[in-house]
């Protein structure tokens, strides 16, 4: 819902985190359509975090398609495809409480190492398989988003107020861009009494007018 960069950079001033993840909003078309601006907003928040001593982490479909250009931007590790999985041990592991780093699937990072200056040679783990079982996951962490904020835009919008839920990943298409970098050529889906438990969970705490569904 930010207009800009500098709501993030507010927030970082405030909450002086430790770690830092960019988590592109890979169901969004439309952040693909603008994938320049995209990136150098990214690019933007990581210089941002980095200046706060964060370690910062990028996840998403051109990230994936491009790790050198976050991790020479100032990013710490780059997520490869589907991220979910990959964050959680790679946390533990900068806890100090997980597997190596070279233990890790999907994960990409530059070597310590300097080439005549230069920064050194991509590290990267072997991709592991996109999830499969989807109702595994936890449910949507809908405390975290500002959904006042959200409800205003939309009736001053629309005159009503609307939620999405994604009930699949991935995308059965041929394109090589989007979600593909993500998930290849799958296409993987909630069961329909996942989907139903939802709906009937966001009518009894967030009362919308409305669903959307992606």
């Amino acid at each position: 819902l930010a207009d800009g960069v500098d709501e993030w950079c507010r927030a970082v001033d405030r909450a002086r985190p430790k770690y830092a993840v960019l988590y592109e909003d890979n169901f969004n078309y439309l952040t693909k359509m603008c994938l320049t601006r995209m990136r150098d907003a990214a690019f933007e928040m990581i210089a941002f975090a980095k200046r706060h001593r964060c370690t910062v982490i990028v996840c998403g479909s051109d990230p994936t398609d491009h790790p050198r250009d976050y991790l020479e931007a100032g990013a710490d590790f780059v997520l490869r495809g589907e991220g979910d999985a990959t964050l959680i041990e790679l946390l533990a592991h900068l806890d100090g409480r997980g597997k190596a780093l070279a233990d890790i699937g999907s994960l990409t990072w530059l070597d310590n190492q300097q080439h005549n200056g230069a920064l050194g040679d991509l590290a990267s783990t072997p991709t592991r398989a996109p999830l499969r079982n989807l109702d595994a996951l936890p449910p949507p962490a809908w405390d975290l988003v500002d959904l006042q904020r959200y409800k205003r835009a939309w009736q001053q919008h629309h005159g009503y107020f609307s939620l999405n839920l994604v009930t699949t990943r991935g995308c059965p298409y041929h394109c090589n861009w989007c979600a593909k970098p993500l998930w290849g050529q799958r296409y993987n889906m909630h069961s329909a009494v996942h989907v139903a438990d939802q709906i009937a969970w966001l009518q009894q705490h967030c009362a919308p007018d409305h669903f959307w569904f992606m």
